[in-house]
């Protein structure tokens, strides 16, 4: 969508209390998109991801529609999505379908961006969101360009990541890993 990026977002209907009916007080209120993504791609935060479709211009449902038309658009014949998160378990891909979708998103700059970070410290009204980026080799020795960690119980620790080195330019993909510790040795190389 081209949603504006640095708007606040009025987050009130979302977090109305279904027993009082008075909006309950969070810490993303008033947060912008731009915040939004970082906060998701840095610190893997699923809050910030699901907060992205649900406030998405045509609605959540339109979202998840819109990621999967995304997707297979790149030639991503392989995989689906039912949530933004990740962490439903009927969500689905391939190394080779990840390997298109860190391509393609080295041409966003937000996503670029956050990718470069090693650290994230944001304040929203009277509360700060920081913390490590959940891959620990951005900063490091490595030019990575595009990179998304996650974890389920199915799918074991992953990551996802485009970097460019003296050879050009490289994805590797980590599936299925034994846990979120383990991913990052396996992906060195």
């Amino acid at each position: 969508s081209k949603a504006p990026l640095d708007k606040q977002l009025d987050l009130t209907l979302l977090n109305m209390s279904k027993k009082s009916k008075k909006p309950k007080r969070s810490a993303y209120n008033n947060i912008t998109r731009r915040e939004l993504i970082q906060l998701a791609m840095i610190r893997s935060d699923n809050t910030a991801a699901r907060l992205l479709c649900q406030t998405y211009p045509m609605g959540f449902n339109r979202c998840i529609d819109d990621m999967n038309t995304k997707v297979h658009s790149l030639g991503m014949l392989n995989s689906v999505f039912y949530d933004p998160t990740g962490l439903d378990d009927r969500n689905n891909s391939t190394a080779s379908d990840l390997i298109k979708l860190a391509s393609a998103a080295a041409n966003y700059p937000e996503v670029v961006h956050a990718s470069h970070q090693s650290h994230l410290k944001i304040k929203i009204q009277r509360h700060w969101f920081s913390g490590n980026n959940t891959n620990p080799l951005i900063g490091s020795r490595h030019d990575i360009q595009v990179s998304k960690t996650g974890w389920t119980t199915k799918a074991g620790g992953c990551l996802v990541m485009l970097l460019d080195t003296d050879k050009g330019r490289r994805v590797v993909v980590v599936l299925g890993s034994k846990s979120t510790r383990t991913r990052i040795p396996e992906a060195e190389f």
